[in-house]
């Protein structure tokens, strides 16, 4: 594919574009008409620095210097002619349809502005009709539009200064004589095998062999962007950067344009080709090569945040708990602080996340259940953190590089939920499946309790019931259930923990294994846990909730979550935490 470039009406001017037969007619409604309309006129009135308005891609095969085979963009070719005739009065250009026997449809383009009856446009061929009802609706907009009429007329004809609306212009590398290579770019084009991307077109003006020179060498610039589009390939990098994957399109490297040219989402929404009208706006191999080395230098600043553990970690939980990470702005402020001056940055700013809860014990399932999933991030983050710093500083280790990170990939592969610790008892299992499931578990592990004759006799009852209608299979099953936890809380008198929505009794858990388990007492959910470990992902600190890591006493329950443990489970995430609420 050749060099992409830019055309506007005036450059359009005299060619002739043939249309091949395997192309769809003309589709366009009015009310297409109307939007582009409305976004030229806003282009035209717009004061800020926006030069060009993108028309979109013309995909063609070159012929001779007047004449095109249009593989792509007769819509807008057709869409523009229009709107030229009702604005200029005359002809942009010519096209030529392969399938028309005498040219028809550019004779009915011609003449598409006389008077129709309402019958006669009824009784026109469907490709006439739809070209008829698109120039109606470029007069009426022109009608409705009267102040707006000099300034769209003006941006077509490029009289605004520094302002155009322009087609970016590609040349397919398809002999025009070649049918079956001509056809086969049409069907790559659209099928999506092609994709007419900003990426695509950046990497074209970088490549262009033109540019080389002494100072330019095209091979290795190639070779550096091929490096960037691989790491950027990288899930584990690239969900550090940013957690809006569809924005992108599966083209990465435009974060990193958009980045260097200061295009903002917000533009990049209306816009996907911002940055290259930037980058086609260097004048000569020198600019292009300098925003080039703007780019690889960003590349690398955020490679260096990505290799370090703290601002890997942080800039990753704000890319998670602000949707946007603002790489700009740590990379301003990286260039001009120490990196410990950049942490505290970061810190600052993931403080300001947490708000409006100003301490840890504020939080609990009922008033923050959203927010928690920020908080058990951040302690899984500080725990990974924590235990690097306290490793490498064992000098026996020897350690220089983190052995660990949060895989923050995984935070949007997964699905993530917040799980009581200790099962509350207004939580009842509905379907029978379950119901027999957590008996069958919760008597092998509490056999003692089972064998109590008030926890037998609503057993029994439970089963008795099971057969009978559903609101009595669940009640019976409702009161086994309450019975047994209360039981269990008996047996843990002062151990008992109260408020079973406190954050202490709360962690982070992938859907999966909360749906695996139900609504399972501890000693089943903590078996769970470890015997799944290697086909799920635990974060750090949910496995060690888990293993009774933070209970350093020697009498541990194992078969229950106790007011010890979560007393010491809640002064971990406070001693990791505090700095975020100071």
């Amino acid at each position: 594919m050749a060099h992409p470039d830019y055309m506007n009406l005036t450059g359009l001017k005299g060619m002739t574009f043939k249309i091949p037969s395997q192309q769809r007619g003309y589709k366009w409604t009015p009310l297409d008409i109307r939007h582009l309309l409305d976004d030229l006129l806003e282009f035209a009135n717009d004061t800020s620095s926006a030069k060009i308005y993108c028309l979109q891609p013309l995909a063609l095969a070159k012929i001779d210097d007047f004449h095109y085979e249009a593989l792509d963009g007769q819509q807008r070719l057709t869409t523009l002619y229009l709107i030229n005739k009702a604005f200029n009065d005359t002809e942009a250009y010519i096209f030529e349809f392969d399938r028309d026997t005498n040219n028809e449809r550019m004779t009915f383009l011609r003449g598409c502005d006389r008077d129709f009856t309402t019958e006669e446009i009824i009784k026109l061929p469907i490709d006439e009709y739809h070209i008829c009802k698109a120039y109606q609706a470029v007069l009426k907009w022109k009608e409705n539009n009267k102040d707006g009429i000099d300034s769209v007329k003006n941006l077509i004809n490029g009289d605004i200064s520094e302002k155009y609306a322009k087609f970016i212009w590609y040349i397919i590398d398809a002999n025009t004589d070649d049918e079956v290579a001509k056809h086969k770019a049409f069907r790559n084009l659209n099928d999506g095998k092609i994709e007419l991307t900003n990426t695509d077109l950046v990497k074209a003006l970088l490549l262009n062999e033109d540019n080389e020179s002494s100072n330019y060498n095209v091979s290795l610039i190639a070779a550096q962007f091929e490096e960037i589009e691989q790491k950027l390939k990288d899930d584990s990098f690239w969900f550090m950067l940013q957690n809006d994957e569809p924005l992108y399109r599966n083209c990465r490297m435009d974060l990193l344009f958009n980045i260097a040219e200061g295009i903002s989402k917000d533009k990049y929404d209306r816009n996907n080709t911002a940055s290259f009208e930037s980058f086609a706006e260097a004048k000569g191999p020198k600019n292009l090569l300098a925003k080039w080395e703007n780019v690889r230098n960003i590349f690398i600043r955020l490679l260096d945040f990505y290799n370090d553990i703290e601002t890997y970690h942080y800039i990753g939980y704000l890319a998670y708990a602000n949707s946007s990470s603002d790489l700009s702005n740590w990379i301003e402020i990286r260039n001009s602080n120490t990196h410990s001056q950049l942490v505290e940055k970061l810190i600052e700013k993931i403080g300001v996340s947490l708000r409006p809860f100003m301490s840890l014990n504020q939080y609990s399932y009922e008033n923050a259940a959203v927010t928690l999933r920020k908080v058990f991030l951040l302690h899984n983050i500080e725990t990974i953190i924590e235990n690097y710093k306290v490793k490498k500083s064992n000098l026996n280790l020897r350690l220089k590089n983190s052995y660990e990170r949060f895989p923050f990939e995984l935070l949007y592969k997964q699905v993530w939920q917040i799980e009581h610790i200790s099962s509350k008892t207004d939580n009842i299992l509905q379907d029978e499946q379950s119901q027999l499931d957590w008996i069958k578990s919760s008597s092998n592990d509490f056999r003692t309790v089972f064998g109590e004759a008030e926890i037998k006799e609503l057993s029994n009852s439970f089963y008795t019931n099971k057969s009978k209608s559903k609101d009595e299979r669940i009640a019976s099953f409702k009161a086994l259930y309450q019975a047994v936890l209360q039981r269990i809380d008996a047996d843990l008198a002062d151990q008992k923990i109260i408020n079973k929505d406190e954050i202490g009794n709360l962690v982070l858990l992938d859907s999966k294994t909360n749906q695996g388990y139900h609504n399972a007492l501890f000693p089943a959910k903590r078996r769970w846990v470890i015997e799944h470990n290697q086909q799920f992902f635990y974060p750090l600190c949910t496995h060690n909730v888990f293993t009774k890591f933070y209970n350093k006493s020697s009498e541990i329950k194992t078969w229950a979550w106790t007011k010890d443990d979560r007393d010491a489970y809640y002064a971990d995430m406070e001693k990791k935490l505090d700095k975020f609420f100071n």
